[in-house]
């Protein structure tokens, strides 16, 4: 049965058809679905994070006509654009397509929607908590992935990652770190009171933020602020690769850091070279701290090794990550061993 036949009727025809150029990959787009959208339906592990046109992970060359969601000007260079680089999640095809893009390879878990209860909330910093959300049904993962919490209070769904490996012991419970953002709904909610015992709608997993293969890449990672969460299980899930690791890692003062403990367990129990370089941006000049000062970026440029096959791994805050990705090209990282998470603000729903 082809992908047409599979979703389409013979009185429920096809809008336009995607063709990954170079491939005999052909799929359907129902009117209104963007290019990720009917990749997804079809079966196909497209690469994606965000969905909303910020990561820019969902990029790839169209060969047709789209309406634009977004003005894609904001999220590509020009040079890109001028090439035909367009964003999955944000272009609608109005023409039949042909598209150039790398599927993944692997990583495909089965996307599912099941109940959860908040069971156990615990401070890591002033404004970002560790939340454990118990399960109705098992939902399987990979390290780096997120999930969508929907309070019914809300209503619109709010994506975090989880903050540990998946273990199958444990499949039935979920860990997130949530910082709490001004002005966002969720976390407004999950701030103002004990939360314990509320019930959410969890959507899970999503996304492609996670560790690719390789027998010997150096891995340098760098998070900012609760981005610590994919990180933390990206690196948790991999011990055992013997690969050296860059972990850089950038809060504002000493009260900002957290989760030390689970990092030095990670780097006691590495098989390779594990550098774990805290900085913090904003600490009082005359205070006990001995590590690295200044952006992260900064140190970066000052610390980073020879990188020419390494692989990076980024989560944070849009302007860290951008920055940072002009360090690591600086040094010599490819763009195309460059992944990263960034975050999306929603504070502006209500």
């Amino acid at each position: 049965m082809s992908v047409f036949s599979k979703f389409f009727s013979k009185k429920q025809k096809p809008t336009f058809k995607i063709q990954i150029r170079g491939t005999e990959i052909v799929f359907p787009a129902r009117k209104g679905q963007t290019i990720l959208e009917a990749a997804e339906q079809a079966g196909l592990f497209f690469p994606y994070n965000c969905r909303v046109g910020s990561c820019t992970e969902c990029k790839c060359i169209v060969h047709g006509e789209v309406k634009e969601l977004t003005d894609m000007g904001f999220a590509l260079p020009k040079e890109e654009l001028n090439r035909g680089m367009r964003l999955a999640c944000q272009s609608i095809p109005k023409s039949d397509l042909e598209i150039e893009v790398t599927l993944l390879k692997s990583g495909g878990k089965e996307r599912q929607e099941t109940k959860g209860k908040i069971n156990q909330i615990q401070d890591l910093t002033h404004d970002i908590k560790e939340v454990h959300v118990q399960l109705e049904k098992p939902i399987s993962y990979i390290a780096g992935q997120y999930a969508q919490l929907i309070h019914d209070s809300i209503g619109e769904p709010r994506s975090y990652s989880m903050a540990e490996a998946p273990a199958p012991k444990k499949n039935k419970e979920l860990v997130f770190y949530i910082r709490k953002v001004p002005g966002g709904a969720f976390t407004e909610w999950l701030f103002a009171e004990d939360r314990t015992g509320e019930e959410l709608k969890v959507i899970a997993p999503l996304g492609t933020f996670f560790l690719r293969d390789s027998d010997s890449a150096p891995i340098i990672a760098v998070a900012g602020g609760s981005g610590l969460a994919p990180i933390k299980a990206v690196l948790e899930a991999a011990i055992g690769v013997e690969r050296p690791v860059q972990f850089f890692f950038g809060a504002r003062t000493q009260k900002d850091l957290y989760a030390l403990e689970a990092i030095e367990k990670i780097k006691q129990s590495w098989k390779a070279p594990f550098e774990f370089i805290p900085a913090l941006s904003e600490e009082e000049e005359n205070s006990n701290w001995k590590g690295d000062r200044g952006l992260i970026t900064e140190v970066m440029d000052k610390k980073l090794k020879p990188a020419e096959n390494a692989q990076a791994y980024l989560c944070g805050p849009p302007g860290m990550i951008d920055a940072a990705v002009e360090v690591l090209k600086n040094h010599g990282v490819k763009q195309d061993h460059i992944f990263m998470d960034k975050f999306t603000d929603k504070s502006h729903l209500k």
